[in-house]
């Protein structure tokens, strides 16, 4: 859907998957429901979803999430591990954000752009022939997360999924 210039003063409403996203009230919904997620993790998925397709580089996404603020790339990972898990990536054959090694970050789930008032039902779930279990389930996400704030580096993070056993 083409948007016109006059659209730009109206809330645009991004929809992918069964997520809603709008970028003037710092919302998203996942179902119509609220999720819970930090300014600069929402800060960084409008940027991506705003961009979609696009590759942004490390130096540019914390430009446009930090403007001003002197950061580390660490700030980055923990923001990235916390907005993957919010979105379940890799979940159910869901994909929403790729990693280009070396080169950044893009969002390659579809998305439709519609004004505030013309919402419809949520996109389709991304499809995907991945067969394997993704490192981005509930319980990697949320031991990724607090060994990146521990140690500050994402290098000392295991990349295996844990598997919690009943």
């Amino acid at each position: 859907m083409m948007l016109d210039e006059s659209a730009a003063q109206v809330d645009r409403v991004y929809r992918f998957g069964p997520f809603s996203l709008s970028p003037k009230q710092r919302l998203l919904l996942e179902d119509g429901e609220p999720v819970r997620l930090g300014c600069r993790a929402i800060q960084m998925l409008i940027v991506l979803v705003e961009r979609n397709g696009d590759v942004l580089g490390k130096e540019e996404l914390i430009a446009r999430v930090w403007a001003n603020i002197a950061v580390v790339d660490g700030n980055l990972t923990t923001q990235m591990t916390a907005l993957r898990c919010a979105l379940h990536d890799g979940r159910n054959g869901n994909r929403y954000i790729c990693n280009e090694r070396g080169r950044g970050y893009r969002f390659i789930a579809p998305v439709t752009a519609a004004l505030g008032r013309e919402l419809g039902p949520p996109a389709a779930p991304v499809p995907t022939t991945a067969d394997q279990p993704s490192p981005f389930d509930h319980h990697f996400c949320l031991v990724q997360f607090a060994q990146v704030r521990v140690t500050g580096s994402e290098k000392a993070v295991r990349r295996d999924p844990i598997r919690v056993l009943s």
